[in-house]
């Protein structure tokens, strides 16, 4: 496949991502059992020799002390390790809900020192019904992020940290501070940005470990995750839009390149 194929892979994904974002993530569904099924297959070829070769033990060695013996020195390592790589799926499969999150640091924002912030992030989650901001950390860094800290796998509870970088309270203007963080908040949640994204790139992070000669620039996988980060940031774009009530996109990417730059 060469580039401009998967180029226009990617050009056709995110169309269908934003015409039918349910069938979009029916898709995405579909291929990941697709590739775990692959999986399932040898573990099912593994499982069907390790029984054969029980059933040809108890026909034909079970009842003679030596041949029971050469039986077991031969086959009994392999029938072990076929019998624990049929388990791999499961375990691949448990790994893709085990998410690892950094513990947050820096300095809690107390609602009293800033009523102003905790107004915004309150109309901020109602405009766009999000999730509710836990704690408010100030840090030393220059970014400002939205992190989620999962419980017991992915779609367990969850906490959500706002990280404010205090030279961004400084270098940014008051509307692009707004931008910024409302963009942020609704890139990680949504019908894109929330857990079924955190999955499905997880998903894709656990079956490339195992498979790491594949070229995956050019794989359907890869396209599909490309396909569901620019639709996830089409859908922040869009709620933003909303949330500081216009429709003048341009006005607002102009903002984002800024604040890039």
């Amino acid at each position: 496949m060469t580039d401009l194929d998967f180029q226009n892979r990617v050009s056709k994904k995110e169309i269908f991502a934003r015409s039918s974002p349910f069938l979009f993530k029916l898709n995405i569904l579909l291929l990941i059992l697709l590739e775990y099924s692959y999986l399932f297959i040898g573990a099912a070829i593994l499982a069907a020799a390790s029984y054969l070769g029980i059933a040809v033990y108890e026909n034909f060695f079970a009842h003679n002390e030596i041949l029971s013996e050469i039986f077991f020195t031969i086959f009994g390592m392999i029938g072990a390790i076929a019998i624990l790589s049929s388990l791999v799926p499961f375990w691949i499969i448990l790994s893709s809900f085990r998410v690892k999150t950094s513990m947050v640091t820096g300095t809690i924002a107390k609602k009293e020192s800033h009523p102003e912030l905790f107004e915004f992030l309150e109309r901020l989650g109602r405009a766009i019904s999000g999730p509710r901001i836990r704690e408010v950390y100030l840090t030393e860094t220059e970014s400002i992020s939205f992190i989620r800290i999962f419980n017991f796998g992915i779609f367990g509870p969850s906490k959500n940290y706002l990280l404010l970088g205090i030279p961004s309270l400084t270098v940014f203007t008051p509307e692009e501070f707004e931008a910024r963080v409302a963009y942020e908040y609704c890139l990680n949640t949504g019908s894109y940005g929330g857990r079924f994204a955190i999955w499905v790139n997880r998903v894709f992070d656990v079956l490339a470990d195992l498979n790491r000669d594949n070229s995956l620039p050019n794989s359907k996988s890869l396209a599909t995750i490309l396909a569901l980060s620019r639709a996830r940031v089409y859908e922040a774009n869009r709620k933003v839009s909303e949330f500081i009530q216009t429709d003048n996109s341009i006005y607002f990417w102009q903002i984002l390149y800024r604040l890039g730059k």
